[in-house]
């Protein structure tokens, strides 16, 4: 196995237990993931902040990176967690990320997200995350907080997904149905056709995590992009392209957690999402919504996922 392999396989196997696990789904309505682990609030603190600091590397690097790391197959995983450990302290404080207060840093919210996306449901990258800033800026390209493409049957589905690491339910809602119909608002045609052209000119930084006929699927939907000079949307038309919409929350609900508690929630979003989708033109798509229910309130887990980098 190469080095992305090897990692690949060590998130699955060592740390996607630390939270995704006990997922459960509203009957009659599969769309909707909520993750009701039953940790103690000690382990669940320790588990965000091993999850956090150890694929934070993965998360923020590109390919050419990833394949200097001295790893091998049958390396031991406190090898693994070692490189990984001492890389993402040379992240953080270096300049690969924006250095934010900690209760506005976007970051946490989003590598969960991606974790779940290629670790979870196992899909791969459209846009590594150091393409989305510049050297000397402290901000990051505004914009769809995570891309990811997939392949299977011999048709390309794209994943655009948002992310949100917050107090508690309603300000994931509220947040939630701001982006997709709100006053961010990135389910429109506009933001999503600009921000298309903005992830295609990026596949060459990420080609090696991908099998070659992923990225002749994505060569052939780039053509169509750069040089036909189609917009986003209408190339995603014209190639039969199937787009998933991700909405991504995590926020504290230690009481009540059952999962009709979630259901008024969710049937909202979908209902707001179904309602926008229909302007942007896409001809196929879908929604997911994954939830994360935590134990401890969200500036307690952020400073955990914090400590020692």
């Amino acid at each position: 196995m190469n080095q992305n392999d090897i990692l690949k396989e060590y998130y699955k196997r060592v740390c996607a237990p630390l939270i995704f696990v006990n997922e459960t789904k509203l009957p009659n309505n599969h769309i909707a993931k909520v993750y009701l682990y039953d940790f103690s609030t000690e382990e669940e603190l320790n588990n965000f902040k091993k999850i956090f600091q150890e694929y934070l590397p993965y998360y923020v690097r590109n390919s050419d990176k990833i394949k200097t790391y001295k790893i091998y197959d049958g390396i031991d995983d406190s090898i693994i967690k070692e490189i990984l450990d001492k890389d993402s302290k040379k992240i953080w404080y270096g300049n690969q990320t924006p250095h934010r207060p900690t209760n506005i840093n976007g970051i946490f919210g989003e590598l969960f997200t991606d974790f779940y996306i290629k670790n979870i449901t196992s899909q791969y990258p459209l846009l590594a995350y150091v393409s989305k800033r510049a050297y000397s800026s402290n901000d990051e390209a505004k914009g769809i907080d995570i891309v990811a493409c997939n392949y299977e049957n011999d048709f390309l589905e794209i994943i655009l997904s948002e992310a949100k690491f917050v107090s508690n339910l309603s300000s994931a809602k509220t947040a939630l149905i701001s982006d997709i119909s709100g006053d961010k608002n990135h389910l429109n045609r506009k933001t999503i056709n600009s921000y298309g052209e903005f992830i295609m000119a990026y596949q060459p930084e990420i080609e090696y995590y991908r099998d070659t006929n992923l990225n002749n699927k994505i060569q052939e939907l780039n053509m169509l992009v750069n040089n036909e000079e189609m917009g986003f949307i209408e190339a995603i038309n014209r190639t039969n392209t199937k787009v998933k919409f991700i909405y991504f929350a995590v926020f504290q609900k230690n009481i009540n957690r059952d999962i009709e508690k979630f259901r008024e929630s969710i049937e909202e979003l979908i209902l707001k999402f179904n309602e926008q989708v229909l302007q942007t033109d896409i001809k196929n798509y879908s929604i997911e919504i994954v939830f994360i229910p935590t134990f401890s309130n969200s500036m307690e887990l952020k400073s955990k996922m914090e400590e020692y980098l």
